[in-house]
């Protein structure tokens, strides 16, 4: 079944190498977040990024993946309620 706010992208998992690694999280952290879905492109000038949507929809993700990503971020908000 298509996602209806897919654009005609197409959800797969990749593994993710330390550059990519890298731009997405200094992307996210550039608006301030500690979560958020980070578009990505390959150019010939390396990875760009397009879009950092701090509130993204992860069921995608967490189907191609097998990761449950509701339960990492509520890991993630307990650690930060920890430090606090």
């Amino acid at each position: 079944m298509e996602d209806e706010h897919c654009e005609g992208g197409k959800a797969e998992a990749v593994r993710i190498d330390p550059e990519l690694e890298d731009i997405s999280v200094k992307a996210t952290r550039a608006v301030g977040a500690y979560y958020a879905g980070v578009d990505v492109v390959e150019s010939d000038g390396g990875y760009k990024v397009l879009e950092v949507n701090t509130v993204p929809e992860f069921k995608n993700v967490q189907r191609v993946t097998g990761v449950n990503v509701a339960r990492r971020i509520a890991e993630l908000v307990m650690g930060v309620v920890k430090r606090g």
